[in-house]
């Protein structure tokens, strides 16, 4: 026992003080300390690597949504619901990033009140969207493949490395993977679609669409029969130079009082070879769009009604 005298008392210094534990060992203040802050430390990484891997997750999710609702617009254009076409509208410019499903052939004409919009995470943002050089797509009742397929991306706006894509091929097949690419040297490339400008007021109930091929009738479309919630919508096989040829034909919109009538025609070089013209029965100024011998390209029009120049939306 040391002894410290001050003022001639006996006093007593005693070590410095000990936790122990059941065993018996102890640990001093200063162990202690340093244990807590390890502690604290490991806890604020641990909370960091939390919340980096649930906004991974943000993007995962965000992506998943969006394939579903792909799936889900598909599924209604498919089924006809409410004898409708359905779409998909991406935003990037809202915010947060949202896109919306509508009804309707498409975007500008929809059905506003039958919308259902639905909205990215808020660390998450549109990185890419392509879908033929647009932001929108609409479903085919017949097929379930869109014109205009491609892709969209998001990714995290703190961290733009982290990015997951969803594409829809021109098949109608949802995933995502990039589709494969299949080797085309030994086919016919797609055509594409051609944009029909028309001045002339139709009459839905009596006329139809005619189809020749060097003059020869091919086939006979009525158009009130195909009409779907104001607009032409047809979709089929004809036999034109002996050999089946796929056509579609549909409206943008119908006897607009300000955009008259716009027609868009699609065919695809790998099932088409035929030279074909397309014209309106109640039209004997000509036909509206013609196409070449096999594999087809366009090569004009004959009627006065159709919008002159084309311009170029004919592709």
């Amino acid at each position: 026992m040391k002894r410290n005298i001050k003022s001639g008392a006996e006093q007593r210094v005693y070590p410095a003080p000990l936790l122990r534990g059941k065993s018996g060992a102890g640990f001093t203040l200063v162990e202690v300390a340093v244990s807590m802050a390890i502690i604290a430390i490991l806890v604020a990484v641990g909370i960091v690597g939390f919340v980096s891997l649930q906004k991974k997750s943000d993007v995962a999710n965000a992506a998943e949504e969006i394939a579903n609702v792909l799936k889900l617009a598909q599924s209604k254009t498919i089924s006809f619901e409410l004898n409708s076409r359905y779409g998909i509208y991406f935003d990037s410019a809202s915010s947060p990033g949202s896109y919306t499903l509508f009804k309707g052939n498409d975007y500008s004409s929809r059905e506003i009140l039958a919308d259902k919009v639905y909205f990215l995470p808020d660390a998450v943002e549109f990185s890419s969207i392509d879908f033929q050089g647009g932001n929108e797509l609409v479903f085919n009742r017949l097929s379930g493949s869109a014109d205009n397929w491609g892709y969209v991306s998001v990714r995290l706006k703190n961290d733009v490395s982290e990015q997951k894509s969803v594409y829809l091929s021109n098949l109608g097949v949802v995933g995502f993977d990039p589709p494969p690419s299949a080797d085309d040297t030994a086919r016919l490339k797609d055509s594409r679609h051609a944009h029909v400008t028309y001045l002339r007021l139709i009459d839905t109930g009596s006329e139809y669409i005619v189809l020749t091929s060097e003059g020869n009738p091919v086939s006979q479309i009525a158009i009130n029969p195909n009409l779907i919630g104001g607009q032409f919508e047809w979709e089929g096989t004809v036999v034109a130079g002996g050999q089946d040829q796929t056509i579609k034909i549909h409206t943008h919109w119908l006897n607009d009082p300000v955009n008259d009538t716009q027609f868009s025609v699609h065919r695809d070089k790998r099932f088409n070879n035929a030279p074909l013209e397309i014209s309106l029965s109640g039209d004997a100024t000509g036909n509206i769009i013609e196409y070449s011998y096999g594999p087809p390209e366009i090569t004009g029009f004959s009627s006065i009604f159709v919008l002159d120049p084309p311009g170029p939306e004919w592709q």
